[in-house]
């Protein structure tokens, strides 16, 4: 059998991505960690833990760290059998899709922390689009734009977030008096959320048939800058219709193409055989999409 105190430490030393402060929360000194991790990988014969900044699981470790929270899942449910309330609450971290955090899925995750039945640590970046935060076990289940599963994680489509592309009235009678054709789209500038956004290529793919890599284009870091940015004019964009909807509404905002929408799907990703996971957690995010995004198959 696997020694406890072993796993523990390998799994701390992952979570908080340094042995100094792996020990100091598990009260041990830092020479104890090590030799508790050294004596697990030689018990198993493999190395566990990339020892580079920032400290990763190997594909071994992986593994491992499945093992861990299901452990730890397991025993969140003997004590909730058991009803012994005090400091037994489950901790779990969720990646989100940055677009989903500040739309639909804000109010479902800030019941679920009312509900006191798990400590949740929300991530959201660019690494939920790749899956990399799975990869390297930063956390227990995803929401990402990606279907195809990870070894040991089970997925569940969502449904699609629902994007509007939009400006406002001055910038649209500036360069789309005539419509959003192709020389109008390579001259007139496009606000996106980075480099590594391909959203708005993959909407101009779609609406003109063709690929079109460049085109005048302001990259900003946030939802909210640019929001900021297509309400003051500086140029077009896609943002969720959720957001775009009041200002459209009130005339800030035009909506470019009011007969389509650019649709993006979603997916849920946990940890196979992981109760609090896909129970508590999961089961709330999928049940809570299907009221608030879009079927895929519409």
């Amino acid at each position: 059998m696997l020694d406890r105190q072993q796993l523990e430490a390998f799994a701390c030393v992952i979570e908080y991505k340094s042995f100094e402060r792996a020990a100091s929360a598990l009260n041990i000194t830092g020479g104890a960690i090590s030799q508790r991790i050294k004596s697990l990988e030689n018990s198993l014969s493999t190395i566990l833990i990339v020892r580079e900044r920032p400290i990763h699981p190997t594909s071994a470790g992986q593994v491992l760290l499945q093992h861990v929270s299901t452990l730890r899942s397991l025993e969140h449910d003997v004590h909730k059998l058991l009803r012994h309330k005090n400091n037994m609450q489950s901790k779990v971290a969720i990646g989100v899709h940055p677009d989903s955090l500040i739309t639909w899925l804000a109010p479902l995750l800030i019941e679920l922390m009312k509900a006191k039945q798990v400590c949740v640590e929300i991530i959201s970046d660019d690494r939920c689009c790749n899956l990399n935060i799975l990869k390297r076990g930063d956390v227990q289940g995803c929401v990402s734009v990606i279907a195809e599963p990870l070894d040991g994680f089970e997925v569940h489509a969502l449904g699609a977030m629902e994007y509007k592309c939009v400006s406002t009235p001055d910038f649209m009678h500036r360069h789309f008096a005539k419509g959003l054709g192709v020389h109008a789209l390579l001259d007139a500038p496009a606000i996106t959320r980075g480099r590594n956004d391909t959203r708005h290529t993959a909407f101009l793919r779609k609406l003109l048939g063709v690929s079109i890599e460049s085109f005048p284009c302001h990259y900003l870091p946030s939802l909210p800058m640019v929001q900021e940015a297509v309400l003051a004019g500086i140029g077009y964009t896609l943002i969720p219709m959720d957001i775009a909807a009041p200002h459209i509404a009130d005339g800030q905002l035009v909506d470019l193409m009011p007969q389509r929408s650019h649709l993006e799907p979603l997916y849920w990703h946990g940890w196979t055989n992981h109760s609090v996971v896909n129970e508590v957690v999961g089961k709330r995010i999928i049940d809570s999409a299907s009221t608030s995004l879009k079927s895929i198959c519409e």
